[in-house]
């Protein structure tokens, strides 16, 4: 059932996204065309409410577009020349998996990289707009990296795929509550609800450090040992890191 229910909300999220980013793309177009616009005038153009245009350009400006917004006599909706960003835009998803590849290729002492991971990192969050720089850095210091696993936990590792990791994902980023299904080291099979606090990574390993509402305390979820995940609705505060941190904080560090 939960299945399901993840699939058609799948489509359903993804076809909306795919509608609004097509929507900003057409708005920006017409931003560029025009020196001025009034609300009701780009509202009639992409055939949306005015309210609509109004939280569009909300998010553009979060992606780091210049825009102006004046309201009344003589105002209007202006794009400002020369200062709009490169057609360059990375989800937070998008940017958190990269830094999450790099570091993984750090740990695990890659050549390919060599010494450049440092630079490609910077490179990377020099693309990002202010806002999405705090975000990001927020993001990295709840992902944490140790060693590579010892060989008993490596061993015990038998899929690397990890079907759920976009929903792992979605709810670690966007601080929503996530219900699993989750077999224990000894076999047993629970579902839980959890607040995806941190993410882990000992190489092959990656675990989920967590709120569990089901034990009413911190727990340790690894990845692979999830047969099912579906993102809540509700969301989560972050809660102290050590208090969380306190059993495992000296085996990793933040990415």
């Amino acid at each position: 059932m939960l299945r399901k229910n993840k699939t058609l909300n799948d489509t359903l999220i993804m076809r909306g996204f795919q509608n609004r980013q097509e929507r900003l793309d057409n708005l920006i177009g017409l931003l560029e065309n025009k020196n001025l616009w009034t609300a009701k005038e780009l509202a009639n153009e992409l055939g949306i409410s005015v309210r609509s245009i109004s939280r569009d350009i909300t998010l553009l400006r979060q992606q780091g577009y210049d825009i102006d917004a004046e309201r009344g006599t003589g105002g209007g909706i202006a794009l400002r020349g020369m200062t709009r960003p490169p057609r360059f835009f990375l989800s937070d998803e998008e940017i958190l998996n990269t830094l999450m590849a790099l570091a993984l290729t750090d740990s695990l002492r890659c050549p390919i990289l060599g010494d450049n991971i440092s630079s490609v990192k910077n490179k990377l969050t020099f693309f990002l707009n202010n806002e999405q720089q705090k975000r990001i850095n927020l993001l990295r210091q709840r992902v944490l990296v140790g060693a590579i696993a010892s060989e008993p936990v490596a061993s015990t590792v038998t899929n690397t795929r990890y079907p759920f990791f976009n929903d792992i994902s979605q709810a670690f980023i966007q601080q929503k509550k996530l219900s699993i299904h989750y077999i224990s080291e000894k076999g047993s099979e629970t579902q839980r609800c959890i607040e995806p606090q941190f993410i882990l990574l000992n190489w092959p390993a990656w675990y989920l450090l967590g709120w569990d509402y089901l034990r009413a305390a911190p727990r340790l979820f690894r990845i692979d040992r999830i047969t099912d995940a579906v993102v809540d609705n509700e969301r989560f505060r972050l809660r102290s890191p050590r208090s969380l941190l306190d059993e495992y904080g000296d085996y990793f560090d933040s990415m």
